[in-house]
């Protein structure tokens, strides 16, 4: 079941505790405002810009991200929660269409799906069986995609992710994170999140991409990072990092000494772990 963001909005800032700033990044500057007005307009057409620090107003004192509620923190669970209709979007009213394009999901939430084409005709119709099976061509990899970015329920998410694999469609690289999201943060299912990752180390170009950046960017939860980079690995032949003494998946480039043709540390070469 689906929100509707309209009915959910209740005004500005009305939500979110008073005396909190907040630090964001762009383009390698850090900028600070008061998180009732990060709450109010959001993070605008860089729309993956998120919360880094929370900051006490009056004493200045670092607090604890978890004081941005969840809505409005923009982060990996938040974006998928959005993306999946189970949370309401913070910000229908500050997006400018007209500038900016639609939104993404992960602000605006799950669309509509038009019954226009066979794909989405068999999927309205709920015929999931059917729509699963068939040997799709490349063509109607962006109708596969819109029942995945639906507000329907789709039981066979997983099946439509390998065939957009197959299909090695790019543009469906943002629509596969979105499913890893779902599986990660909303069902969960951590067997289909793997498929997901599993999916993107066989697609080419962008999508490959996407799969690094599951291998080194933080915010993914044990053991997403650590499968992301196995995915690499098995593709590629050689692996991109390790697991560290906490358990913490840490990117070959910030372990010193390398050796990118072993795959392994270099003989001077420590496990080291990731920074911020």
């Amino acid at each position: 079941m689906t929100v509707d963001p309209a009915s959910h909005w209740l005004g500005p800032a009305w939500d979110v505790p008073e005396n909190v700033l907040i630090a964001y990044a762009t383009t390698g500057e850090r900028h600070r405002m008061p998180l009732e007005e990060w709450a109010t307009h959001g993070p605008g057409p860089r729309h993956g810009t998120r919360p880094r620090v929370a900051y006490d107003r009056r004493t200045g004192d670092e607090l604890p991200l978890t004081v941005v509620p969840l809505r409005y923190r923009n982060d990996l669970e938040s974006r998928s929660l959005i993306a999946a209709g189970r949370m309401p979007p913070p910000w229908p009213h500050a997006w400018r269409t007209e500038d900016w394009g639609e939104p993404p999901c992960e602000l605006a939430g799950p669309r509509p799906l038009r019954p226009h084409g066979t794909v989405r005709r068999l999927a309205l119709a709920g015929r999931w069986p059917e729509l699963a099976s068939t040997g799709w061509p490349v063509e109607a990899a962006p109708s596969l995609c819109d029942v995945l970015d639906s507000d329907l329920d789709v039981p066979v998410r997983g099946a439509l992710v390998d065939r957009l694999a197959r299909l090695d469609f790019a543009p469906a690289a943002g629509v596969i994170q979105r499913q890893l999201g779902r599986f990660v943060y909303v069902e969960p299912d951590l067997t289909a999140a793997r498929r997901c990752l599993h999916a993107l180390s066989t697609m080419t170009g962008t999508a490959f991409a996407t799969l690094l950046t599951h291998a080194w960017f933080n915010g993914w939860p044990a053991p997403v990072p650590q499968w992301a980079a196995e995915e690499v690995e098995a593709a590629n032949g050689y692996a991109l990092g390790q697991v560290d003494a906490g358990g913490r998946w840490v990117s070959a480039w910030d372990i010193p000494g390398w050796d990118f043709g072993a795959g392994r540390p270099g003989s001077a070469g420590t496990l080291g772990r990731v920074s911020g």
